[in-house]
């Protein structure tokens, strides 16, 4: 019996994802030009553009690991630079078991005999 590539593919692609999150957060304040706190505490009314609250979203659907970079919102920027690490890590693991329940899955239905036509 031969084991499935599919877990191993998709650990790297789930490492890949988790590592351009990584590096698009990383550069968000260039890209976004979100105002500070304090800036914001000023302003009557502010809402963060559309493509923030998109791109936040997707990062936590796409990347469940990087629920683990919460724990570092406040340390200094090698703590967290650490934090996504794990989360990149993390990431490969999820995708990893999710490999093996859709290769699971394939193996299974390969395996099922063919239904028969019912008779009418």
């Amino acid at each position: 019996m031969t084991a499935s590539k599919l877990p191993r593919r998709l650990a790297l692609v789930g490492v890949g994802v988790a590592l351009g999150f990584m590096a698009m957060w990383w550069y968000a304040d260039r890209i976004f030009r979100l105002p500070t706190e304090e800036q914001v505490q000023g302003m009557e009314s502010y809402t963060a553009p559309l493509l923030f609250w998109l791109f936040r979203d997707a990062t936590f659907v796409l990347c469940p690991g990087s629920v683990v970079t919460l724990i570092a919102v406040d340390l200094h920027e090698g703590a967290q630079f650490v934090n996504w690490l794990v989360a990149v890590l993390l990431n490969g693991v999820i995708y990893y078991c999710l490999g093996l329940v859709v290769a699971a899955v394939v193996r299974a239905r390969r395996s099922r005999p063919p239904r028969m036509p019912r008779a009418r």
